[in-house]
């Protein structure tokens, strides 16, 4: 999917002087080290079985935390709720704390989905900075309309008015959805404000988002997509648009190479046609679909993924 170039990374928290907040955190295992760091700091006799013992754990526990902050165990139910605990967090700092770590833990792309949902809820209240970076994200990749927005803006005659933006999407979008678009794209870094003149502008001309923890939501951007391709098939006149297919049997050993040939296209219209000489006046959207007829089928020596993955 070509749209965003924005990775998602566990946050540090500001200084060693105060205590770390959970809420500054989209990584459990962080936190833990940022706490266990802190503690040390402000109390040198502190170590992980003190943090056992506060936990519940057992005394042949001590080296728990530091399996779990390497990433060689996961939590329980019972042991989110015994490091809740041991940790101090408050219930709403409890609540953030038990759904980051379920969204670390989960190998499903909804199931990350829907635990980063929670997160959100849980943190509402709250000042993060890396919670607002996710929540930009989430909307950006769960609204087609914000990635057209923002190819928008390099139309030749583009006016920041919610008005002049909902006509040139054919009265799709609301202004409300407009305006807080604008405000997403700002905080992700997508567009800027120009210095001098205070117009927007893109920031950067070609960006991309891969799959990973928003999956679920590029899939669902995709099926959106979709949807308005279909309408376009069954309402705009032919010389306005593009629709093309080619049907084909062949070995299953052949899909790495497919998928290959693809994006090697792909990149090649990005290359060619992003950077326009001519007068910019629409935006359009190429979607490509690959899909097996058949039962599904993996090459050879490759494992089933984990979770649905979307690219």
């Amino acid at each position: 999917m070509e749209h965003a170039k924005h990775e998602t990374h566990a946050s540090k928290n500001p200084g060693t002087t105060s205590a770390p907040s959970i809420f500054h955190f989209t990584n459990f295992r962080d936190y833990l080290k940022a706490f266990f760091e802190f503690k040390k700091l402000t109390n040198p006799t502190y170590s992980a079985s003190m943090f056992a013992r506060k936990a519940g754990l057992g005394s042949n526990s001590r080296g728990y935390l530091k399996l779990v902050t390497e990433n060689k165990r996961n939590l329980s139910a019972q042991t989110i709720r015994s490091f809740s605990e041991a940790l101090g967090l408050n219930t709403q700092e409890s609540l953030y704390f038990e759904n980051l770590v379920l969204f670390n833990q989960s190998e499903r792309d909804q199931d990350k989905k829907y635990y980063l949902e929670r997160m959100m809820a849980a943190n509402h209240s709250k000042k993060s900075e890396q919670i607002e970076l996710m929540r930009s994200q989430q909307a950006y990749l769960s609204n087609w309309y914000c990635v057209a927005i923002r190819e928008l803006l390099s139309h030749q005659d583009f006016q920041e008015d919610a008005q002049w933006i909902g006509k040139q999407l054919r009265g799709k979008v609301k202004k409300d959805q407009i305006l807080k678009t604008i405000e997403d794209l700002l905080n992700l870094g997508l567009i800027a404000r120009d210095e001098k003149t205070g117009k927007l502008a893109l920031s950067d001309t070609q960006v991309k988002i891969s799959g990973g923890v928003f999956s679920a939501y590029i899939q669902n951007f995709h099926l959106q997509m979709i949807d308005i391709a279909k309408d376009a098939v069954m309402n705009d006149v032919y010389d306005s648009r593009q629709a093309s297919a080619v049907t084909i049997a062949c070995s299953i050993q052949r899909l790495p190479e497919f998928k290959a040939e693809i994006a090697k296209f792909r990149d090649h219209i990005m290359q060619k046609f992003a950077e326009e000489t001519l007068p910019i006046d629409t935006v359009f959207h190429l979607g490509i679909q690959l899909v097996q007829l058949t039962e599904p089928k993996l090459p050879a020596n490759k494992a089933p993924a984990k979770g649905n993955t979307s690219s």
